[in-house]
């Protein structure tokens, strides 16, 4: 039980990547086609942020990807301010001890 306590403490992004790639992923799934027309959601995840010039023809498609790019990645943003509005009292409700003083 206390080695499994640890693996969770020590790597908390282990959960956090996945559920912010799904964020990512969501998010340009519904933000491009509204910024952009001609251009496949799907496409753009397969191609990356750095392949963007790739699938444009005209100038104002990459803005549009940027903006949908943009959109997408606040919501990741708006993650991370929830948990971190969720942990810190959290922590500063827990008791504090002295792991010197517990195990003697």
């Amino acid at each position: 039980m206390r080695c499994i306590l640890c693996k969770l403490i020590a790597s908390p992004s282990a959960l956090g990547v996945p559920i912010e790639n799904v964020l990512v992923i969501d998010g340009l799934r519904n933000e491009i086609p509204k910024y952009t027309s001609g251009i496949a959601p799907n496409d753009v995840v397969r191609v990356g942020a750095l392949g963007l010039q790739s699938l444009s023809l005209t100038r104002d498609i990459p803005h549009g990807l940027r903006v949908a790019y943009t959109i997408a990645v606040s919501h990741v943003n708006y993650f991370l301010v929830a948990v971190i509005c969720i942990s810190v009292p959290t922590a500063f409700g827990m008791e504090w001890l002295n792991i010197e003083k517990v195990s003697a």
